[in-house]
């Protein structure tokens, strides 16, 4: 849904980099048929890199400086923190 959303803004105001165009914040009107949300167009990705959170530039890979961890690390780091225990009590 994104990204044909992306598509048609890209379209629409004639963007070069599809890359610069940021949408989020989606929510979805009773009944369907209708969704609002809203949607950043940048110049550059340069001017998306320096304004946009880290979080959303996660979201389309352009921070990915990130290396994924092998997930017995994952498992031990979860546990040390106590939430490995908290979700076996849980259950």
């Amino acid at each position: 849904m994104k990204a044909e959303l992306k598509e048609k803004l890209a379209n629409l105001y004639e963007v070069k980099d599809p890359n610069t165009i940021f949408v989020f914040k989606f929510r979805t009107h009773f009944g369907g048929g209708k969704s609002t949300g809203f949607g950043l167009i940048y110049d550059t990705v340069d001017n998306a890199k320096k304004y946009e959170p880290k979080y959303r530039l996660i979201r389309v890979c352009l921070n990915c400086t990130f290396s994924f961890i092998p997930t017995s690390i994952f498992v031990l780091i979860l546990f040390s923190c106590g939430f490995l225990g908290f979700m076996q009590v849980m259950y």
